[in-house]
């Protein structure tokens, strides 16, 4: 008997219970399609608003002829993975990712040649285009700015950025969603029936003594 009571689904405990566990698979829910939602979605508009950060802060720092320009430049590349090459009006480079080399740059030639000439046929200072990288739904933003420093040395600013997430990001997104919906669960589990106990409690104390009364 002890056993169906425990076990009833028409019982507050039970119901109380299921409420709790329904909020927090709820929650994993909500946290799995906001995740697939960035990645399909919101990733590319997002990463088109880092390039343009991006851009403006070097533009700041060259105009104000920034002694650690290079060192600022290598770090907001690497941390937000871009390519990143800056030439002047002659076509002297003046930063890439090869800096040591000091060669041309072959692998975006021709788009930095595309981005060149719209800079010089455009009244904007910035433009832009996406390539495509032989793949569906695979692209690369090719970002150019023009800049111009206190000096009024004027020079192309040229920024690479994949418009989808890559390999090892989506590694780690699922590797922290896969922890994140474990822990959830887990505490879902151990809180509903926790606070399912807590309140059901006197509820069942008062139901007796209104039954003995009655």
């Amino acid at each position: 008997m002890s056993s169906n009571s425990n076990y009833d689904t028409r019982s507050i405990k039970f119901r109380l219970w299921a409420y709790f566990a329904a909020f927090g698979l709820g929650i994993v829910a909500l946290i799995w399609f906001l995740q697939i939602f960035f990645l399909n979605y919101s990733y590319e508009e997002m990463k088109i608003g880092e390039v343009t950060r991006v851009a403006t802060s070097i533009s700041n720092s060259y105009e104000r002829n920034d002694k650690n320009l290079t060192t600022s430049i290598q770090e907001l590349s690497i941390i937000n993975d871009f390519y990143v090459m800056m030439e002047s009006q002659n076509g002297i480079l003046l930063f890439s990712p090869e800096q040591e080399t000091r060669l041309p740059i072959q692998i975006y030639l021709d788009q930095t040649s595309k981005l060149k000439h719209l800079l010089d046929t455009s009244d904007e200072t910035d433009v832009s285009f996406r390539m495509n990288t032989g793949l569906e739904d695979y692209q690369t933003l090719a970002y150019g700015r023009r800049i111009t420093s206190k000096d009024g040395n004027t020079a192309n600013l040229y920024i690479f950025s994949p418009l989808y997430p890559v390999t090892s990001t989506i590694n780690i997104l699922k590797n922290q969603l896969f922890y994140v919906t474990i822990v959830t669960i887990s505490l879902a589990a151990i809180l509903s029936v926790y606070f399912a106990n807590r309140i059901s409690r006197p509820i069942k104390s008062v139901t007796r003594c209104a039954l003995v009364m009655g």
